[in-house]
This record gives C-alpha cells, sequence and structure tokens, in this order.
C-alpha cells in the first residue's frame, strides 16, 4: 500500500525527525518511513480521520 509523502508531513514527520526515528529502529530512513506510515494508518482505521486528516489516497 502506498502512502502519499503529504500524509507524513501531515504526521509533523521530517526527513530528519524520520532518520532519528530510524536510527533508533535500527532501520534505514525508508523502512522507518513505511513502518510509521503503516502504524498511521491502522490507527487512522481504528480511530476514524480527524479533523485535517483526510489525505488523498490514504483511506481505504
Amino acid at each position: 500500500m502506498f502512502v502519499p509523502a503529504r500524509s507524513l508531513v501531515a504526521l509533523g514527520m521530517t526527513l530528519k525527525k524520520l532518520r532519528i526515528t530510524a536510527k533508533k529502529l535500527g532501520r534505514t530512513a525508508k523502512k522507518a518511513r513505511t513502518a510509521i506510515e503503516k502504524r498511521h494508518l491502522s490507527f487512522l482505521r481504528r480511530t476514524g480521520p480527524g479533523p485535517g486528516e483526510i489525505f488523498k489516497g490514504t483511506l481505504t
């Protein structure tokens, strides 16, 4: 499942933050990014989108 990058921006994840998170997880930034997106997606599905949380192509 591909998630547009702007959903990450909405998450407040800058690339720098991502790299830091990636180091913490011991992964590459790209892998961390997909992991974070997946987590965000499942969170969205559970709670339903809040205001400003509707991204094109994010909600299945």
